[in-house]
């Protein structure tokens, strides 16, 4: 195993510029842009290793959520408007992925589960298009973009965690 894990180095490297390079440094636009690079090392240090589990909950939220949004939107009169959309979320499930690849990702499977998100997160965005263009006073509609709000909620609050921010309290 690395020592120092990927971690320490992070936090090694932003304790050495705060203490010894900062200072040196005159107020202006050098300063503050050591500062941001210095508080991107404590996020980098604080999140580095979560990002797998992170990316893999949020994948399976938005599989489960998108497919009982299309599932209950396929029994309305509006089903035929979301059959594309059914279709490529079973290729998401399926793996059928023709290009993994992602910059700054180096691991292949990670790699996989990162376009995997990428590719749930536009057909979300298209589901809700799609849903906006619906009668909004309809039940079924509602229902629907209520689950999608639910998801987003999710999402923000696992990001807030996984940023190392403290999560909203409800």
């Amino acid at each position: 195993m690395l020592q120092p894990n990927p971690g320490k180095l992070l936090r090694s490297l932003a304790a050495s510029l705060t203490d010894a390079v900062l200072p040196e440094l005159e107020k202006g636009n050098g300063y503050r842009q050591l500062k941001a690079a210095i508080h991107l090392l404590k996020r980098l240090q604080r999140t580095w290793d979560l990002y797998n589990d992170k990316v893999h909950s949020d994948n399976t939220d938005f599989l489960e959520t998108c497919g009982s949004v299309i599932e209950i939107i396929s029994g309305t009169d509006y089903g035929q408007k979301f059959s594309d959309l059914q279709l490529q979320l079973k290729e998401v499930r399926t793996g059928a992925i023709d290009d993994a690849s992602v910059d700054g990702i180096n691991d292949p499977e990670l790699a996989r589960a990162t376009r995997t998100n990428l590719d749930l997160q536009a057909l979300t965005c298209e589901l809700e298009q799609r849903l906006a263009e619906l009668p909004g006073d309809d039940p079924v509609v509602a229902k629907c973009c209520a689950l999608l709000s639910k998801l987003y909620r999710r999402l923000v609050l696992r990001d807030s965690v996984y940023i190392g921010d403290k999560p909203v309290v409800e």
